[in-house]
């Protein structure tokens, strides 16, 4: 696993479009004064009838949505950042296999106070705090992801190359402001790792 030193961090953000019925994800790779080093994005998973049908309900699909973007997107990286930044928890299951191959360190991130003790909290800039916590819990991922984003927040407020994934997803699939990035509390985060995530599309295709 590439050590905290490095000081690459991802951002990922997916955007669900209700007027373009479709859903686009980006990931940006900066170091840790925000400078962009990389950038993917998908194109457009369009929400088709047989894609409804294919799923028993809205959560599952979104589920499985989401991971197709979070897989596809992290394929595509020339350089894996060892710390990767989530707002959204849909695709948890795919950080855990990276995670257990040595690849890299998911972090769920967000402005919610969590109720887990292992979670820690960063000044965001502006007199409040941002929370973190791994995925899956690890004392040893918190502490690598902790040592790297401390360094970031002395340089930047360390959510803010969400909201330019946001801006550049939006651009580019001509959304409209008001179409915002999906993001999850991290209670709802801690919950769905307690209860193992939930219903969860298969992952054996990337062992390939």
């Amino acid at each position: 696993m590439k050590t905290a030193q490095e000081a690459l961090i991802g951002y990922l953000a997916r955007i669900d479009s209700e007027s373009r019925n479709m859903s686009a994800g980006g990931l940006l790779v900066a170091n840790r004064r925000g400078i962009p080093i990389e950038f993917r994005y998908t194109d457009p998973v369009e929400m088709s009838e047989p894609r409804h049908l294919l799923y028993e309900d809205d959560e599952s699909r979104m589920a499985a949505v989401s991971l197709t973007i979070a897989a596809s997107l992290w394929k595509s990286l020339r350089q894996k950042p060892p710390i990767l930044l989530m707002e959204e928890f849909s695709s948890a299951r795919l950080w855990e296999r990276i995670y257990k191959s040595g690849t890299a360190v998911a972090v769920h991130i967000s402005r919610a106070r969590p109720r887990s003790m292992s979670a820690k909290a960063f000044p965001d800039g502006d007199g409040g705090s941002i929370y973190i916590q791994t995925v899956p819990p690890s004392d040893a991922a918190l502490d690598l992801a902790s040592a790297q984003l401390t360094l970031a927040a002395k340089e930047m407020r360390i959510d803010e190359p969400f909201e330019r994934v946001e801006r550049i997803l939006q651009s580019l699939h001509d959304l409209p402001e008001s179409e915002k990035r999906a993001r999850e509390s991290m209670k709802a985060a801690v919950a769905a790792a307690s209860a193992g995530i939930g219903k969860r599309p298969d992952l054996e295709w990337l062992r390939r």
